[in-house]
């Protein structure tokens, strides 16, 4: 009994010295690249898009810290009237939970806006604004909200310069598109919050509006002050089933394997270029900028209260998580979000070859030291199978 004791630890022992010690980081291991190890990414815009039964619900982050005393104010089209009991504001940690959740990478954060950044009020409205209908203001934390309506663009416009808003020229037919299509307005302006006094992160804003079909307003941020360069968007949906989008590109990111013997620091260059890369062919592709997918499968249940109660009325929630980086040009259209071909999950997942096969062979190593140890325990008398597991345990733990 004692020499089949000692053969199994011996053949236990020198198979896990063969075998090369594991690639950790904080409890990831290959030959899956755990990307949530390296960071988060923050983008210009960013915004979380709910929609079940006809009932969209949009979290925009504004992404500003409020000091009470520099004006800060845009405009955000949206497609039926708001109501006060349609907007509230959530905490930031919902865009951020999502990110953790999603994050193939880091990348440096950057401020942005949706629409037209203000300099402040200069003046009372004056002139015919007759065609501009004001629905009311609305208040909530540190938003100050008038809701309009125009028949003639060029009156909103002016309405909105008067208001302090910038809206140049060019935005003239951005607005009239909108008009046309019988849209509403929000022009949002931001004072201090409600709670945690001056210097604070805002909350993001929560509205909530019937439309048959999804939509994100993307159009509305060609005109505004900072699109000038290369803007990352980093969109969120939940549904009952994963979105893409209906007329932007969108397809699955699937990055080459990594260089072998990359360091940590180099990850984030190296997953820089593949998705610049790869969203120039899909650009090549289709002749125009397009989405690709980075995340994609049902919500998990362990999330913040906060995300549930947005996620609230939706059966069973899918997420998806598209990304792209365009300049003023492209943002031509609103982003209209329909049903994707497939609802399989799929989330970027990378590494070198190198560590992939290492990967595998660990994985095998493991599953057969799993398996002589079961053998052993199992086939043991009674009064060593406790001693047996444990010897197990022993020679599985530099794989763990």
């Amino acid at each position: 009994m004692l020499r089949e004791r000692l053969a199994v630890q011996l053949g236990l022992g020198v198979l896990a010295a063969l075998l090369p010690m594991p690639l950790r980081g904080d409890g990831g291991a290959f030959p899956h690249y755990r990307w949530s190890d390296i960071g988060v990414f923050t983008g210009d815009q960013q915004a979380l898009v709910v929609y079940t039964g006809g009932a969209e619900t949009m979290v925009v982050s504004t992404r500003v810290t409020s000091d009470g005393a520099t004006p800060y104010a845009w405009v955000l089209p949206v497609p039926a009237l708001i109501r006060q009991s349609d907007v509230s504001v959530c905490t930031a940690g919902v865009l951020d939970d999502l990110q953790q959740l999603t994050q193939p990478r880091a990348l440096v954060a950057r401020h942005g806006c949706l629409g037209c950044a203000s300099d402040g009020p200069a003046g009372g409205p004056a002139g015919d604004f007759s065609s501009v209908h004001d629905w009311g203001t609305i208040s909530v934390d540190a938003y100050t909200i008038r809701v309009l309506s125009a028949s003639e663009s060029a009156q909103l416009a002016q309405w909105l310069r008067d208001e302090g808003y910038q809206v140049p020229v060019e935005a003239e037919p951005v607005l009239d598109a909108y008009v046309r299509q019988s849209w509403y307005f929000l022009a949002v302006r931001v004072g201090p919050p409600a709670t945690g006094g001056h210097g604070v992160e805002l909350p993001a804003l929560v509205l909530r509006f019937p439309t048959a079909q999804p939509v994100y307003p993307m159009r509305i941020s060609g005109v505004s002050s900072l699109t000038n360069r290369p803007a990352e968007v980093l969109l969120f949906t939940i549904s009952e089933h994963r979105l893409a989008g209906q007329n932007w590109p969108t397809a699955e990111f699937a990055p080459e394997n990594a260089p072998s013997g990359a360091l940590l620091g180099m990850w984030e260059d190296w997953y820089d270029t593949q998705l610049t890369t790869h969203l120039a062919r899909l650009r090549a592709q289709y002749d125009r900028a397009g989405f690709v997918v980075e995340w994609s499968g049902p919500l998990p249940s362990a999330v913040s209260p906060e995300l549930a109660g947005l996620t609230r009325g939706v059966a069973a929630p899918y997420l998806t998580r598209l990304r792209t980086r365009i300049t003023a040009a492209d943002m031509d259209r609103d982003v209209l979000l329909a049903r994707a071909p497939t609802d399989q999950a799929f989330q970027v997942r990378v590494a070198s070859a190198e560590l992939r096969r290492e990967g595998y062979a660990r994985g095998a190593a493991t599953a057969a030291i799993l398996a002589i140890g079961v053998c052993s325990t199992v086939t043991a008398p009674a009064g060593q199978r406790r001693r047996r597991a444990l010897y197990t345990l022993l020679a599985l733990l530099p794989f763990l």
